[in-house]
């Protein structure tokens, strides 16, 4: 009779254990799955895990081995360089010496932080560097300082990357976010996995492999090969919803400054020679500074460029209206015409140890907002 009546209970142990087990065994299973995700996209496929990097890295790697001792030249930067240099245009060079190889490592979203964390990446996997222009994007200056929350970016980072962050952020905000984010790295690489492998299933929109077969052997890629004076008015629209708030009220953040100054010491340890680009701007772009903006821009470039004696390439007002998609990103033939002069006034001459013909930001006339920059000697 005690017997019987233990039974019942006794059952509802047992099932509550085995519950309990197979519940600890999909967690330990779903962790295990999760991991090899995050080592697989991280060091065997790193194209798939941070598709703009990787694919990037790929073709820069066979470039270097097809030609293991030619010098490299690369142009790091946003969306605005990754749309806008495009060497593969240059025409062959006339002179004793070879031209550098030059590369195209621009990526969307992009400011001085990314940057220092894309470089790292480059030295990493055994790139290096003689020469380096980095872009300075004004709007990715104006970034809030009051932690990791303003550092969208944390989906394209990976683990390495976390010991540059930590300077920046607090090392407890920047493991424990990264940790989250990887909590479901099925999901979140899930369009990266399936572009890689399948992309006819992923919506065109997400697919990753599209960077991979848009870029050229330089690294440059377009999004658009021409624009009716109607997308360009939607782009120009959008770009001054993004923009010209922080463009009015443009001050130096602390993580940017620092980021900045991190990267050219790292350029300066690795005997990297370092310059500094301002990508082109439409007319209408550059009309939304505020005196107060511009003042501000000149005159931290222009320090940055003293600390560190770099040369500032001020490329603002180089290019025409009608060579932009949106007023600041370039069409192809306006990349063109830009990395051409880039190459004449810039890229050959830091080459053959000569300062560029282009110099510091020109600071504002007070009669007007409105930039203008200088070209001198």
């Amino acid at each position: 009779m005690r017997d019987t009546l233990r039974t019942p209970a006794r059952r509802r142990r047992t099932l509550a254990v085995r519950a309990c087990c197979s519940l600890c065994s999909a967690l330990v299973a779903f962790l295990m799955v999760q991991v090899t995700v995050i080592v697989f996209t991280e060091n065997a496929r790193p194209e798939v895990g941070h598709a703009e990097h990787g694919y990037r890295l790929r073709v820069l790697q066979q470039r270097l081995a097809e030609d293991p001792g030619r010098p490299l030249f690369l142009v790091l930067g946003s969306s605005r360089t990754e749309t806008g240099f495009r060497p593969e245009t240059l025409p062959p060079t006339s002179s004793a010496t070879a031209r550098p190889l030059l590369f195209n490592f621009g990526l969307s979203s992009t400011g001085p932080l990314e940057e220092l964390v894309h470089l790292r990446r480059l030295l990493h996997d055994g790139v290096r560097p003689r020469w380096m222009l980095i872009e300075i994007l004004p709007g990715a200056f104006c970034s809030p300082d009051c932690g990791l929350a303003h550092y969208d970016k944390l989906d394209r980072t990976g683990w390495r990357d976390l010991r540059t962050l930590r300077h920046f952020h607090a090392p407890t905000d920047v493991y424990t976010s990264w940790c989250w984010s990887r909590l479901a790295a099925c999901y979140l690489q899930r369009f990266p996995i399936l572009s890689y492998y399948a992309p006819t299933l992923v919506p065109e929109e997400n697919r990753k492999s599209l960077l991979r077969d848009a870029q050229d052997r330089t690294g440059w890629l377009t999004w658009k090969r021409s624009v009716s004076p109607e997308e360009y008015a939607r782009g120009l629209k959008a770009a001054r919803d993004f923009y010209y708030g922080p463009m009015q009220n443009l001050f130096i953040g602390d993580v940017p400054d620092r980021a900045l100054r991190e990267l050219l010491d790292v350029c300066r340890r690795h005997d990297i020679r370092a310059g500094l680009l301002l990508m082109p701007e439409g007319s209408e772009f550059r009309s939304w500074y505020s005196a107060a903006g511009w003042t501000t821009l000149g005159r931290y470039v222009d320090a940055v460029a003293r600390d560190f004696d770099v040369p500032v390439i001020d490329a603002r007002d180089w290019m025409a209206d009608a060579l932009f998609m949106d007023g600041h990103h370039l069409l192809p033939e306006g990349a063109t015409a830009f990395t051409q002069r880039l190459e004449r006034e810039a890229i050959r001459p830091l080459v053959e140890g000569r300062p560029p013909v282009s110099g510091v930001v020109e600071k504002p006339r007070t009669t007007s907002a409105r930039p203008v920059s200088r070209t001198h000697d």
